[in-house]
């Protein structure tokens, strides 16, 4: 589910979490505004579905659900992320695409 600010609400976190993601959402809006101009927007992708485990596996099947991943038009950018992770990645596009 992609994160916006309407459906910050409806996710399963703690009102600490939904006022950091709020945060997070107007720096991305920066980030965007600074992207160049052939690039697409960058959004937050709220993983909302659990992988589904194969008895094939012999190793043991990551679930990433709740975690967070930047997108950007129809490609992940990075891996996925907890909300902390996710401060620290936007900080650093920040940096890069800030408007001196």
């Amino acid at each position: 589910m992609i994160v916006t600010e309407d459906k910050i609400g409806t996710l399963p976190i703690s009102d600490y979490d939904k006022g950091l993601l709020k945060a997070l959402l107007i720096d991305l809006e920066e980030i965007n505004h600074n992207l160049p101009l052939k690039a697409s927007n960058i959004s937050i992708d709220w993983i909302d579905i659990h992988n589904e485990y194969s008895p094939e596996r012999v190793d043991p099947c990551p679930d990433y659900y709740g975690y967070y991943r930047l997108w950007q038009g129809n490609k992940t950018l990075g891996v996925e992320m907890d909300l902390e992770t996710l401060d620290y990645a936007l900080a650093v596009l920040s940096d890069i695409f800030a408007n001196d």
